[in-house]
């Protein structure tokens, strides 16, 4: 072999060295200097092009500020970082404001807007902490109960019956007050209501605890003109009452399940 053709063919070898040499120190499995920092991406839920200088990935600390831009009349807007509410700021000539420092992982921002002019119904009773740690009534599987002021009664299910009912349930309408009350001796509670009509109304709480079904049990006792409904500690159990316009009281726990 002539020494032209072996001098090329070393320059080949020692260029495939260097490329090697430059490749393996790059991908980031060995030790020692030379290796990217890395980045963790923002999630923006498909919204990215609303922020005027959305990025999508960020070294760990950095402080990122972004401004939501796309910003429509009669709207409101909730903001969520990592699926908790954010109170964003706002600028006029930014739009909405959301600040945070760069965790070491993946962090998801979402925007939920609505109608501002829409109709929202008004809340007149919201009971809630129902099944508190503390508490040493039979848990019901419920995080709300709310009446709104037009009359209709909800609730807000958790994990225990969610499954089977659903998240959120719809009681009844034309209610006028709604009541939790311990009955009985073995820690159980019962709902029950005063419909517009005056009478009375309840949930059968075994079909609802054993997430069978909701059912609304109406006219209890076939008590009308009822003007509340009360809780009585008796030597033996707690009872429920119907107190009557006229004073009356009348016992419901017959009616109640």
């Amino acid at each position: 072999m002539c020494r032209s053709h072996w001098r090329k063919k070393l320059g080949v070898l020692a260029a495939a060295a260097v490329i090697t040499s430059l490749t393996l120190s790059g991908c980031g499995s060995g030790s020692g200097g030379g290796n990217e920092t890395e980045k963790y991406r923002v999630d923006y839920c498909g919204q990215e092009n609303a922020y005027a200088n959305a990025e999508e990935y960020y070294e760990p600390g950095t402080e990122v500020e972004l401004y939501y831009e796309m910003i429509a009349t009669d709207t409101d807007y909730s903001f969520y970082l990592d699926d908790e509410p954010y109170n964003a700021g706002y600028d006029e000539s930014k739009g909405y404001i959301i600040k945070f420092t760069m965790p070491k992982r993946d962090v998801k921002i979402e925007v939920k807007s609505e109608n501002s002019m829409m109709y929202k119904p008004v809340i007149k009773t919201k009971i809630d902490d129902i099944d508190d740690d503390e508490s040493w009534f039979v848990p019901l599987g419920i995080d709300e109960i709310l009446l709104y002021e037009d009359g209709d009664l909800t609730m807000e299910l958790d994990d225990a019956l969610e499954d089977a009912l659903g998240e959120y349930v719809f009681v009844a309408e034309d209610v006028r007050e709604v009541y939790l009350l311990p009955f009985g001796n073995g820690g159980y509670r019962t709902i029950v209501f005063i419909k517009e009509d005056g009478t009375v109304s309840a949930v059968n709480m075994t079909k609802l605890l054993t997430g069978q079904e909701l059912e609304v049990m109406d006219r209890l006792g076939g008590y009308q003109d009822v003007v509340s409904i009360e809780g009585r500690q008796d030597p033996d159990a707690m009872l429920v009452e119907a107190v009557m316009e006229n004073g009356d009281r009348y016992l419901l726990d017959p009616y109640l399940k």
